[in-house]
């Protein structure tokens, strides 16, 4: 499939298989030749992998302390 055989969710869907690592060689190879001729695929793929990003590091999750994590095992019985 060629770029413009496209259609906006099927953009979504392959720049997401396209990250997971879940396209075959030939679709990979296939897909990287459509984005680098597409300045709107360009755009949508650099997007979705700064929206990656921003999700794999730039969200602090909360710790809980040691005493607590022993005192809810205490009560669950683990």
């Amino acid at each position: 499939m060629h770029s413009n055989e496209y259609s906006e969710s099927n953009w979504e869907n392959q720049i997401s298989l396209f990250l997971d690592n879940q396209l075959s060689m030939d679709e990979k190879n296939n897909f990287i030749q459509d984005v680098q001729s597409n300045p709107v695929m360009q755009k949508a793929l650099k997007n979705e992998q700064k929206f990656r990003e921003v999700l794999k590091h730039g969200i602090v999750r909360p710790e809980c302390s040691l005493d607590f994590e022993e005192k809810l095992k205490e009560k669950i019985g683990v």
